[in-house]
């Protein structure tokens, strides 16, 4: 499996540089990665924030902060759907994936592209998001804590990006919508973006522990308190990301052999 995911060779470099170009121009120019990464996130930081009472301190953070963590984490989970998901499940219907096989680019360049673009669109919808809580609501956070809370999610959004590669690859063309706005919504809700886990029921809590959304959350609330790192949320992310592109793997090479076969 190490030898299928290698990074591309000097003489591939250059298509391949092309094609993540392109890739990413093709998905911010969508009006559902639009949507799914920027205006769901704000649209629910602005209900949570300005229209629902005040939750007070959550986590050991004033309210904003504490959702503006979690809001960040939901506009990774559409930025890594829109790369995947229901466009990857469409170009493989379309024959696309197909073509693609056949041109200059290393044999799994395709989905190595779609999980580099997936962490370059990710970053801008964590930005925004904070962005977003500053200018609302004057978050304000020490320069030291903005970065390492930046950095945090976007690696931690990892297994994110490698969930909707496999979406693309399981879902077909025509349920790859349902079930992508299904599991979008699932992971903030399971793993306690929209409501604190101390207010969920204590079965719900634990679900939550264990969804990675609910480590990442934990990773980024951790950040902006000012509380200690917790290294059993690194380990469950990374244990997550390494399982899910695993799958990814085999899932490629399915599709390699059955259209071969």
């Amino acid at each position: 499996m190490i030898a299928s995911i290698a990074l591309p060779s000097t003489s591939t470099l250059q298509p391949f540089l092309a094609f993540l170009r392109l890739e990413i121009l093709r998905v911010t120019r969508n009006r559902r990665f639009l949507l799914l990464t920027f205006g769901f996130p704000l649209l629910f930081y602005l209900l949570y924030t300005r229209i629902t009472p005040s939750q007070g301190i959550v986590a050991g953070s004033p309210w904003p902060v504490h959702f503006m963590v979690s809001m960040a984490i939901f506009g990774a989970i559409g930025a890594s759907f829109s790369v995947g998901g229901q466009r990857l499940s469409s170009e493989r219907a379309s024959g696309w994936t197909r073509q693609l096989r056949i041109t200059p680019l290393p044999p799994f360049a395709y989905t190595l592209t779609k999980a580099i673009a997936a962490l370059a669109v990710t970053l801008p919808a964590l930005i925004v998001v904070a962005a977003a809580a500053v200018v609302l609501d004057d978050v304000r956070l020490s320069p030291a804590t903005w970065i390492g809370l930046i950095v945090t999610l976007w690696i931690g959004s990892l297994p994110l990006a490698a969930l909707g590669l496999v979406l693309g690859f399981v879902l077909d063309a025509d349920t790859a919508q349902i079930g992508n706005s299904l599991i979008y919504f699932g992971l903030a809700f399971l793993g306690g973006l929209f409501e604190p886990s101390q207010a969920m029921p204590s079965v719900m809590r634990q679900v939550a522990q264990w969804m990675p959304t609910g480590r990442l959350g934990d990773l980024g609330w951790r950040a902006v308190a000012g509380q200690a790192f917790n290294p059993t949320d690194a380990l469950v992310l990374l244990g997550y990301a390494v399982v899910l592109f695993a799958a990814v793997a085999w899932l490629y090479r399915r599709d390699a052999s059955e259209e071969h076969g």
